[in-house]
């Protein structure tokens, strides 16, 4: 049984002058149990607000001690293998100024 229960999707818009200036949008939470099947459940990380809609991420495996994460852009796919205490990031340009991004984690509880 993992610890890890919550796919957390951080969502907001950074300026790219400065990427520590930021502007939070929201923050989702979906069920692992929900995600991870037989087949990949594709997932939208910018939750409806990319321009390009063309990004979509699906959770291939989860562990107490790391996780793998597959992004879709079109037609290719690639596989990300990172410790369970990392953060994945999608992002895309905005705008001229920014950019939109999602900051994915793995949780034990919502909140």
């Amino acid at each position: 049984m993992r610890k890890y229960k919550y796919l957390e999707l951080t969502i907001e818009y950074v300026f790219k002058a400065n990427f520590n200036d930021s502007y939070y949008l929201e923050t989702l939470y979906l069920d692992l149990d929900d995600l991870i099947k037989d087949e990949f459940v594709w997932i939208d990380p910018y939750h409806k607000r990319s321009k390009l809609n063309d990004t979509l991420i699906a959770v291939k495996y989860v562990s107490d001690e790391e996780y793998v994460i597959l992004q879709k852009q079109g037609e290719s796919i690639q596989e990300f293998r990172s410790p369970i205490d990392s953060v994945f990031i999608c992002s895309e340009d905005f705008d001229q100024s920014g950019l939109l991004a999602s900051h994915i984690r793995f949780r034990k509880e919502k909140g």
